[in-house]
């Protein structure tokens, strides 16, 4: 096995594809965006930070501040509203 640390490169690319896998659970709704639990349970949502739209949308935040990329802060906005509404 390898020890050395990844490089900057490999880890924005490992962020990369993952919200390409992230994307494809994506969901509208009358609020904004949320994201499914893939296989386990498509149709149940979790707003939780950790395994839920809240963490996916501070991913979308951190993504945006590493590579600059204004679809990925239009993304965390557009699920902020789901969090919002959420009592």
């Amino acid at each position: 096995m390898d020890d050395k640390p990844l490089t900057a490169e490999q880890i924005l690319d490992t962020a990369r594809r993952a919200e390409r896998w992230i994307h494809t659970h994506e969901h509208a709704t009358e609020h904004g965006v949320v994201w499914g639990l893939a296989n386990e349970v498509p149709t149940k949502r979790f707003h939780n930070l950790y395994s839920g739209s809240a963490g996916i949308s501070l991913f979308y935040l951190e993504l945006h501040q590493a590579l600059g990329d204004a679809a990925h802060l239009n993304t965390a906005q557009r699920s902020n509203g789901v969090c919002a509404s959420i009592s």
